[in-house]
C-alpha cells in the first residue's frame, strides 16, 4: 500500500454508564488512530472525548465502579451534541480501515447517542471490519494457542499476557488495546485473520451454512447454532442455539462482530480435547421443537437492536421531525413545545436534546417541564439505586481501599 491508502487502525474504548439501551449514555470514548503496522510513537490522533453529564442520563453506579468513574467529574466536557459532532468528524475512516474494541456491545451506546441527538445510528455501518478483542481472545482460547483464561476485562487479559504498561485510565488502556492487537495478530495469525472477516463476509457465511460454530459474548460459551432466519439485509440471525445442555432460541447481531465460524473450525481432535460431539449437536438441534422456544422463526420488533427498533417505531409524522432535527437548527421549528411531548419516546428524546443543547432557545415553561421529567425519573429508578448501591457496598472486598473511596464518592453523588 501507498501511504496515500495505508491502512488505518482505529481503537476505541468507550466509557457506558449504564447496559446498551435508546436510553444509555457515554462519559466518554477514548479513541486512537494509527496507520497499520506503525508504533505507538505514531498515532494520527489520541485522546479521550468527554461529554458531560445531563439531569436525565441514566447512571448505573456498578458501571461507574467498574471503570473507576468518578462521577462528580462528569460536570466537565461537551454538551451531547457536541460530543457527537466531535465524533462524527473524528470516526471518519476509509473503505479499508479498521475499528478496534473489547466488548464491542458497549459501542453500541454510540447508537443510542446518535439517535438521541438525531444523528444516523451508523457507527457499525461504517466501519466494514470490526474486531472485537474479547471474541478474539474467546476465539483463541478454544481454536489457538493463546489461552487467556480471565476475559472479564481488558486489563486482566493483558496483565496475563505480560503487559507490564498502565491500565489505570482510557488513554493507557488504549495502548494496551494495541498491544494486545498486534500480540494475537503475532501468535494466532489464522484466527485473526479470520476475526477480520467483514460484515459482509459473516453475513454471506450464515446464508450458507445451516449450522455454524458460535461463541456468546456474554460468558465466552462455546455453542452449535442452526439457522432459523436472517433479517432481509443479513445483520442480524434468528437460530436455535445449544450447548449441549441447554437449548434456546436467540437472535445475534452481526453488527457486534461476534465469533461465528464454518463447523470445520472442529477437527475430530478439537471435538476430544473440547469435549463437543459434533455430530450429536447437529443431531440433537434436528430434534429440537422449535415451537416449543419461540413463537415464530421470523425475527419479530421486539427482538431487533434497540437503535433499529426505534427508527422502526417512529411514525411517519415523527419521521419527519426526526428528519428535521438531524439539521441541528431549531430556529426553522415554529412550536418547540410541540415537539417535547413526554408521552412518546421521540417527543422524551427531543424534550432532553434541546433542553441540554439549546437551553436558551425554550420557554421557561418549557424548561420547567423537563424538570419535573427529570424529576420523575429519578424517582422512578430510585429503588433500583439503592438495591445495586447496596448491593456494591455489600460485594466490596474489605481490603479494597481504592475501591471502597471512590464507592463512597459514587454513593454520595446519588
Amino acid at each position: 500500500m501507498t501511504e496515500t491508502n495505508l491502512r488505518t487502525i482505529f481503537y476505541a474504548l468507550p466509557l457506558p454508564l449504564s447496559n446498551p439501551s435508546i436510553n444509555a449514555r457515554l462519559a466518554g470514548l477514548a479513541l486512537m488512530s494509527i496507520g497499520d503496522g506503525l508504533s505507538l510513537d505514531a498515532p494520527n490522533f489520541k485522546r479521550l472525548i468527554t461529554c458531560k453529564l445531563a439531569d436525565h442520563a441514566l447512571i448505573s453506579p456498578s458501571y461507574l465502579l467498574r471503570q473507576g468513574i468518578d462521577p462528580n467529574n462528569l460536570q466537565h466536557g461537551l454538551t451531547a451534541l457536541n460530543f457527537m459532532r466531535e465524533l462524527e468528524q473524528v470516526l471518519a475512516p476509509k473503505p479499508q480501515d479498521i475499528l478496534v474494541t473489547f466488548a464491542a456491545r458497549h459501542l453500541s451506546v454510540y447508537n443510542a447517542m446518535a439517535l438521541q441527538n438525531f444523528f444516523e445510528p451508523n457507527l457499525f455501518a461504517r466501519f466494514p471490519i470490526l474486531v472485537d478483542l474479547k471474541v478474539a481472545l474467546d476465539t483463541c482460547y478454544y481454536f489457538g494457542t493463546t489461552r487467556v483464561k480471565t476475559r472479564k476485562s481488558l486489563p486482566e487479559a493483558v496483565r496475563a499476557l505480560g503487559y507490564s504498561g498502565g491500565v489505570d485510565n482510557k488513554l493507557e488502556r488504549l495502548d494496551a488495546l494495541y498491544f494486545l492487537y498486534n500480540y494475537l495478530n503475532r501468535h494466532d495469525p489464522k484466527i485473526m485473520a479470520f476475526i477480520h472477516s467483514s460484515l459482509s463476509k459473516r453475513i454471506e457465511l450464515v446464508r450458507k451454512a445451516p449450522f455454524l460454530v458460535y461463541i456468546d459474548e456474554a460468558q465466552g460459551q462455546l455453542h452449535l447454532i442452526k439457522v432459523l432466519s436472517q433479517s432481509a439485509d443479513g445483520r442480524l440471525v434468528k437460530a436455535v442455539v445449544t450447548d449441549g445442555a441447554q437449548d434456546s432460541v436467540q437472535v445475534i447481531n452481526l453488527d457486534l462482530a461476534p465469533l461465528i465460524a464454518p463447523t470445520g473450525i472442529l477437527t475430530q481432535e478439537r471435538q476430544v480435547e473440547l469435549k463437543f460431539d459434533l455430530a450429536a449437536l447437529k443431531a440433537r438441534l434436528d430434534q429440537v421443537e422449535v415451537s416449543e422456544l419461540t413463537a415464530t422463526t421470523a425475527i419479530t420488533p421486539e427482538e431487533l437492536p434497540f437503535y433499529d427498533a426505534f427508527r422502526q417505531s417512529l411514525s411517519g409524522e415523527e419521521q419527519a421531525q426526526f428528519e428535521r432535527l438531524m439539521s441541528h437548527d431549531v430556529r426553522q421549528e415554529s412550536n418547540l413545545t410541540a415537539l417535547c411531548n413526554p408521552e412518546t419516546k421521540l417527543g422524551q428524546i427531543t424534550m432532553c436534546y434541546l433542553n441540554e443543547n439549546f437551553p436558551k432557545a425554550l420557554m421557561a415553561g418549557e424548561r420547567s417541564s423537563y424538570a419535573r421529567y427529570c424529576r420523575r425519573l429519578a424517582e422512578s429508578r430510585s429503588r433500583a439505586l439503592l438495591q445495586e448501591l447496596r448491593y456494591l457496598v455489600d460485594q466490596l472486598p474489605e481490603d479494597d481501599s481504592k475501591q471502597g473511596e471512590l464507592l463512597m464518592r459514587i454513593t454520595s453523588f446519588f
